[in-house]
């Protein structure tokens, strides 16, 4: 049965059978929008109510016949919500009608054929529209789907009314809905709304350049009403008879509201089309709809009389306005003054300064005292909302002398939802607290550190927090581009944040436990660091607070603390591992063996992803990836390869290459290229410049190099597909010396078999230099050889500094230049002495340079017929 039988509804249902559906519909509208052109005022709820009735009562029929026609046995139900729920339609109201199902709609229902069928007459045809006269958009909701149920959908539902449910579907909803949703958090949804929006609207009640009816005015009285009907999640009709018992003056007003927007709708052209938001232009009133209410009365009244009603109805739009504002306002803070308990039966309280706990009573031992805390501090960190001051000297009043790890503490690390970095945000007012938790936390942040002289702002416990808040940035850039549709991790592109967004719980909980302990257990590098007496007494001991080592800190913490077993493995690694990827980011390139060994290490694909999103929080403020674009790209190609080992690809080129058309005589070509190239982020760039290479490997000698300017992230990279042939490095090095463009790194790959090389060199190149001119520049100079003859000697900066020669493997070698001075054209004078001198191939190449000078380090092949100690003589002579 219909929940609107105290409605004009049976004239509806009459009018229906005697005329159909269509003309019923014209009837009853065109009835109801008469009604709303005659200049009454007390008569808002009768016209909403009735116009309700006559779209739900067309609908009813409409849903019984189809049950009728196909046989349809199984439970469902046809509900209002929102405003239609409630019977507040107006001409330009949406109509919010929802299609009950048992299940959820992912899977039950989604497929079912009374739901498809019905979608096709609504939503795919204009079927419904044709025979009934209005549009109607079916929203599909599963009982088994109440849970997911939040914001203001909750509020739509929590005004639902039954338009035709024979099986009692929505009243088994309802206290679905009551048993599942969590009504605090809804509250406190409301309450968020009602300060951001409401209570503003409600201020400016004397406001006339613009009225938004429906949000300033309506909802400025739902909110107050929500929150009374959240109690048992009762229907608003329930709550207005309560009201209407204490101050039926608060509906009046409500009432003429509704009575204003009545006018407003028919004032303006029909057709305006809502936001996406739901919001709809109609209801907005401007200062001329203000001026103009005396047209209300139509042409057949004098200008007094219009001039008369117009006042009167101004100035009960002001006194509704302020009468439900009032209304509202006294909800909440009546709330707020007793205090709302975050659950029932809950000892944590909700008031005007935050979240307060029950006292405790004198004489509680420690342990309880410090469940109590942590039962706040969880409850605030899950709801993002304050810890009252007043527990200051309540709940937390002389922590430092009781306050002791329990085990619900890991469920700080483990919560999802609010900042982690906000809770201890808060503990660090709370003096000694951090040390009862977290041994040696005391020493450690009021420590001096390079960023803290640095800086010369903030202790080490601030920067530890910021670290916290990168993280939690992290994971909510991977959690919106996860909704957006963005993929997790793939193929071609990683992303630090949708690599946090995939971590588990027990992973995310050993990130946050090593940022937050990283330097209080004692390593094997803290106490290397405090025998070298080459470094400052602040570098010397920057770690190792607790004076405990590392593999005896966390003992005990599974039962202390609560967390797991894994948790701590892995935050152990992590603490120990910290500088890993830093480390090997600093060698310039990534080949296979130590990917391998890089693997190996991690052990798994889960604290590799751990690491990665640890160092990734760790460094990102202190060395921006924009700074340091180098380093940043190679943990991250470093880390994209080390996925690739765990998940054994055998054949990357055939992934990238397979789509682009290519038969197999071209893989063949291209895959001379070798596994690393393929495996690593360079590869993908194969896509862009794969023919050119091929139409290089014809021979055809008008075929010119390929140069562009790549982008990687923050990184600006001159990508060179060109002939291979001993000395392009050089000359490249050169030309972009010439053009004062810095070199920071270089990966060269060749395919020898084929005599091609496609060249990576990642440049700092400023804003006014044009990618193409640097472009054609550079295929100039490899065009002509340029910077390669003997007189380039002579403009070559002097290589002033340490020269070391260490051999890698057979054949290949690393040759590292440090010096004090950091001069332009270092790294062209040591790639042009290498190609002449040492007769080198250079494969590889890494510049660093900072205030202790420069550091560049060649990765390169000797001629068969130099061994070591002849390029050791040859180097030699350089100085």
């Amino acid at each position: 049965m219909s929940a609107f039988e105290d409605l004009p509804a049976s004239r509806a249902r009459d009018l229906i059978q005697e005329a159909g559906p269509l003309e019923a519909y014209r009837q009853l509208i065109q009835e109801n929008d008469a009604w709303i052109r005659r200049p009454t005022m007390d008569d808002g709820r009768p016209i909403t109510q009735a116009r309700a009735a006559a779209y739900l009562e067309i609908i009813a029929a409409w849903a019984r016949r189809q049950q009728q026609k196909l046989g349809y046995d199984r439970p469902f139900a046809v509900v209002a919500a929102g405003g239609t729920g409630r019977g507040d339609m107006t001409p330009c109201s949406d109509r919010d009608i929802v299609l009950l199902f048992e299940g959820r709609v992912k899977g039950d229902i989604q497929h079912d054929s009374f739901f498809k069928e019905l979608k096709r007459q609504t939503s795919h045809t204009t079927e419904f529209e044709d025979a009934h006269g209005f549009a109607l958009d079916l929203t599909p909701c599963g009982l088994d789907d109440a849970p997911g149920v939040s914001g203001k959908e909750l509020n739509a539902f929590l005004d639902m009314a039954p338009v035709f449910d024979p099986f009692g579907l929505e009243t088994r909803f309802r206290e679905r809905l009551r048993d599942s949703c969590d009504a605090f958090e809804h509250f406190l949804h409301i309450r968020a709304n009602w300060s951001d929006q409401w209570a503003v609207a409600g201020g400016e009640a004397e406001r006339m350049d613009r009225f938004d009816i429906k949000n300033d005015g309506l909802r400025v009285f739902l909110g107050g009403a929500w929150i009374r009907a959240l109690e048992g999640f009762r229907h608003i009709r329930e709550v207005r008879e309560e009201i209407a018992t204490e101050d039926a003056g608060v509906l009046d007003a409500y009432d003429f509201l509704l009575r204003v927007r009545c006018w407003q709708h028919l004032r303006h052209e029909p057709g305006g089309r809502p936001d996406h938001l739901g919001n709809h232009p109609e209801d907005v009133m401007g200062f001329g709809d203000f001026m103009s209410l005396g047209d209300l009365l139509g042409a057949g009244c004098s200008e007094k009389e219009r001039f008369e009603f117009a006042n009167e109805v101004r100035a009960r739009i002001l006194s509704a306005r302020r009468r439900i504002a009032a209304f509202s306002q006294g909800v909440i803070e009546r709330e707020l003054r007793g205090g709302r308990r975050i659950a029932p039966g809950s000892t944590v309280v909700y008031g005007r300064g935050g979240l307060s706990h029950d006292p405790l009573p004198e004489g509680v031992p420690a342990r309880e005292r410090s469940e109590a805390a942590v039962a706040l501090l969880l409850q605030a960190q899950r709801y993002s909302v304050p810890v009252d001051p007043a527990e200051m000297h309540g709940t937390f009043r002389g922590a430092r002398n009781w306050f002791a790890p329990v085990p619900s503490l890991a469920r700080l690390f483990t919560e999802e939802r609010g900042s982690l970095a906000a809770t201890f945000d808060f503990l660090s007012h709370v003096d000694g607290a951090m040390e009862r938790l977290f041994p040696g936390y005391s020493a450690f942040e009021s420590s001096l550190d390079e960023r803290v002289l640095m800086a010369g702002k903030w202790t080490r416990g601030v920067i530890e927090r910021h670290k916290m808040q990168d993280l939690e940035t992290l994971l909510g850039e991977g959690a919106e581009c996860i909704r957006q549709g963005g993929q997790l991790a793939s193929e071609s592109r990683l992303h630090p944040g949708l690599e946090a967004a995939r971590l588990d719980t027990e992973h995310i909980a050993a990130v946050r436990l090593a940022l937050k302990t990283k330097r209080l257990p004692l390593t094997g590098a803290d106490l290397a660091a405090r025998e070298n007496a080459a470094l400052s007494r602040h570098e010397r001991f920057a770690s190792g607070f607790s004076g405990v080592e590392l593999d005896a800190y966390f003992a005990g913490w599974e039962k202390s603390h609560g967390f797991s077993a894994t948790t701590l493995e892995v935050a152990r690694f992590l603490i120990a591992q910290r500088r890993a990827f830093k480390e090997r980011a600093g060698l310039g390139s990534n080949p296979p063996e130590m990917v391998e060994e890089f693997a190996r290490l991690c052990g798994t694909p889960e604290k590799l992803r751990a690491l990665f999103v640890f160092t990734h929080a760790d460094r990102m403020r202190w060395e921006r990836p924009q700074e340091d674009p180098v380093r940043w790209f190679n943990s991250l190609e470093l880390y994209g390869k080390c996925l690739r080992v765990f998940r054994q690809e055998r054949d990357p080129a055939r992934r990238i290459l397979g789509a682009q058309g290519h038969d197999e005589d071209d893989l063949e070509i291209l895959r001379d290229f070798g596994p690393d190239f393929f495996g690593g982020i360079y590869g993908r760039h194969a896509v862009k410049f794969g023919t050119h290479l091929l139409r290089l490997a014809g021979g055809d000698p008008v075929v010119r190099p390929k140069v562009d300017l790549i982008h990687e992230g923050p990184s600006d990279i001159l990508a060179v597909a060109a002939r291979d042939w001993r000395g392009l490095a050089a000359c490249i090095s050169g030309e972009l010396f010439r053009q004062g463009i810095p070199l920071r790194q270089a990966h060269l790959f060749s395919a020898s078999q084929h005599g091609l090389a496609l060249d990576f060199f990642h440049v700092a190149v400023a804003k006014t230099v044009s990618a193409q001119d640097l472009s054609a520049a550079v295929e100039t100079a490899i065009r002509e050889r340029r910077h390669l003859e003997d007189f380039e000697e002579s403009s070559l900066p002097a290589l002033s500094g340490t020269f070391t020669l260490t051999q890698a493997r057979s054949g290949d070698f690393r040759l590292r230049f440090e010096s004090p001075k950091d001069e332009p054209g270092q790294v062209h004078a040591l790639c042009w002495r290498a190609w002449r001198d040492l007769e080198a191939n250079i494969h590889g190449l890494i510049s660093v340079a900072g205030r202790s000078g420069s550091n560049i380090a060649l990765d390169l092949t000797l001629p068969p017929h130099l061994d070591a100690a002849a390029a050791h003589r040859r180097i030699a002579a350089w100085g």
